[in-house]
């Protein structure tokens, strides 16, 4: 499932200056109950780094464009909706998009990696994201693979931009 919204936003270059993850940190309690880590906390406790570089701390509210503002509060309540409690403690999280050059760090439809650590755990995403991107296809069975992939895994064979016409 793509999320459009995200796309359209990639699209209109709403992020252009900036990258967003999303993240829930809570605790749930023994009768089964969400409860989410205070914003301050989470912010806190998160940074990213972008293709090795240096480690940067999130973006305070005021430094994010309207834009970006206005795509989370369209996503938040959304997002809050399909996960239920746990989507309350869902917090958008935004990060320099620029190095000092003025160049843009991320292009989330080209090569490339991020990484971002919270507490303790590191997760790094591989770039191009596969979900921006337009699946591409095996030109023998027709099968469809995530736009982010080059080649078959099964057959090491080279996979099309569109289906073959068979």
């Amino acid at each position: 499932m793509r999320i459009q919204i995200l796309r359209r936003a990639q699209d209109s270059n709403v992020f252009d200056d900036c990258f967003a993850v999303a993240i829930v940190d809570a605790e749930i309690t023994s009768y089964g109950t969400i409860v989410p880590k205070e914003r301050a906390e989470v912010f806190n406790a998160i940074s990213s780094s972008v293709m090795h570089g240096s480690e940067m701390k999130p973006l305070a509210d005021d430094e994010i464009s309207g834009d970006a503002s206005n795509a989370f509060l369209m996503m938040n309540p959304l997002l809050t909706k399909m996960l239920g409690q746990v989507g309350q403690g869902l917090e958008f999280v935004c990060f320099n998009g620029r190095n000092s050059k003025g160049q843009k760090i991320v292009y989330p439809a080209k090569q490339g990696n991020f990484t971002v650590k919270y507490g303790n755990s590191e997760y790094r995403w591989r770039l191009p994201l596969g979900s921006l991107l337009p699946d591409k296809y095996d030109n023998e069975t027709g099968e469809k693979f995530s736009g982010n992939y080059i080649f078959i895994p099964f057959t090491g064979n080279k996979l099309a931009e569109k289906p073959s016409a068979k």
